[in-house]
């Protein structure tokens, strides 16, 4: 046998009771048997999604002036002008013969 199937060996026989502990003893289980109908069980509770939700925007500026802040901002960039056009990338390919 090489060594490497002996050392894969021992490592399994040595994690084998730790396998074996992980499963407990009988009744360790904390959860109640599924098929006892007369466990009592928690009532369910309900947290919306929404229940955190914060508001990005001014309430007190109409939706409209918003859309149009916002888009004056992005006109103000100046649109593509950072765009280098004039290199290799900009000018179309002439193709020769096939």
């Amino acid at each position: 046998m090489n060594t490497f199937k002996a050392f894969v060996c021992a490592a399994l026989w040595s994690a084998a009771p730790l396998v074996a502990l992980a499963q407990g003893g009988p009744g360790a289980s904390a959860l109640p048997d599924p098929a006892n109908a007369q466990v009592t069980v928690p009532a369910p509770q309900y947290q919306s999604p929404l229940d955190d939700y914060r508001v990005i925007i001014d309430d007190t500026v109409s939706p409209d002036k918003n859309w149009r802040s916002a888009n004056e901002a992005v006109g103000n960039e100046g649109g593509m002008s950072g765009m280098d056009m004039s290199g290799a990338a900009g000018k179309p390919q002439q193709g020769g013969k096939p």
